[in-house]
């Protein structure tokens, strides 16, 4: 099983919901690969954020007794006991309902976490990056080199990845990936307190940057004399940034220590397009 396998797996492992022998598998690659550990923490500390994100409150006094009496009132009574009475008959469904009841509740606390307020492009690459997992890399490669290659074949023009072990991010690949009606690429990173995805979109010109990341609506940062614009949401962040003709976004969970610093290290590697 490779890095890329492994992926597909760790938000399940992360929820235990995998099968003994493919669990069985997979921890036997992560424990032998540095960087699907730190993929496997980072799921964990997500879940860990769950409850902050959606947290219980308790009911008032009397509710449950006041919704019964209404519902034995009611001729939605007859509905709902119905209802339920197959879901219990019926337990896989049951299991389906109540997932998908979650999954419609975590979504609508994400978007609602000021996500109207940030430019479609952002909005994008933030929902990309939580759900990185579950996008199996094109290339798994720790080799920044070798990925340079490989994205200098595939674009027809030499773009070098940069090599960001300096600040404790270890190279994991690359993925193609569509930005709107874009093609961008999508450069992964493993750190031991969060996952970063640099994405470029190349052969963008200064009003795209301006169309497609509306940086009036963002906050800036002066950093050597270059601008950064950058935005936040409860559980991540995105630094935005326009030169030589690409458009560059990295997202990190907030974790992440000193985002700026990683930023530069990107922005001031050597060689064409800014990278």
């Amino acid at each position: 099983m490779d890095c890329g396998q492994t992926a597909e797996y760790l938000s399940l492992l992360a929820d235990d919901e995998l099968e003994p022998e493919i669990a069985e598998k997979v921890r036997a690659h992560i424990d032998g690969c540095p960087r699907c550990e730190t993929l496997l923490q980072n799921h964990v500390k997500i879940k860990q954020l769950l409850p902050r994100l959606l947290p219980f409150q308790k009911a008032p006094a009397g509710l449950r007794s006041t919704i019964i009496e209404r519902l034995d009132a009611s001729p939605v009574n007859d509905f709902m006991h119905a209802f339920f009475s197959r879901l219990r008959a019926q337990p896989f469904v049951a299991s389906g309902v109540a997932v998908t009841a979650f999954l419609a509740v975590f979504a609508f606390a994400l978007v609602s976490m000021n996500s109207h307020r940030l430019p479609p492009l952002i909005r994008e690459v933030m929902a990309h990056h939580a759900d990185a997992s579950q996008h199996p890399l094109q290339v798994a490669t720790g080799d920044p080199e070798r990925l340079t290659e490989e994205i200098s074949t595939r674009l027809k023009k030499e773009i070098v990845v940069p090599d960001l072990r300096s600040k404790d991010c270890t190279l994991m690949g690359l993925e193609e990936c569509p930005l709107g009606e874009r093609s961008a690429l999508e450069i992964r990173y493993g750190h031991p307190k969060a996952n970063i995805c640099l994405f470029v979109v190349p052969d963008a010109s200064e009003n795209d940057f301006v169309q497609l990341c509306k940086p009036g609506t963002l906050r800036t940062k002066q950093i050597n004399g270059k601008t950064y614009y950058y935005c936040e949401t409860k559980v991540s962040r995105a630094i935005v940034w326009w030169e030589d003709d690409s458009i560059m976004l990295m997202t990190s969970c907030l974790p992440l220590p000193d985002p700026f610093e990683t930023a530069t290290a990107i922005r001031e590697k050597p060689g064409p397009r800014g990278i």
